[in-house]
């Protein structure tokens, strides 16, 4: 069963109509299908960075650098 990667654009999944497979090279079959956005992700995406960027810059590096462990953690 393949599993199916959306975009995530501004903390919300995104599919777009179109998407690509994700071969494994060990096996040469395909196991993920990933979300292909266009420019309008792109830019969705972008803008929703700028947003973010003003609170995330003015955060304390020791609660970034604790945010980004939590993150690490749960990948």
């Amino acid at each position: 069963m393949k599993t199916s990667i959306p975009l995530i654009i501004n903390g919300k999944a995104v599919i777009p109509p179109k998407s690509f497979d994700v071969i494994n090279p060990a096996t040469g079959e395909p196991f993920a299908s990933v979300a292909a956005g266009d420019v309008s992700h792109l830019d969705a995406a972008v803008a929703a960075a700028r947003e973010a960027f003003p609170s995330w810059s003015n955060t304390a590096d020791g609660k970034r650098q604790s945010l980004l462990h939590a993150i690490a953690d749960a990948l």
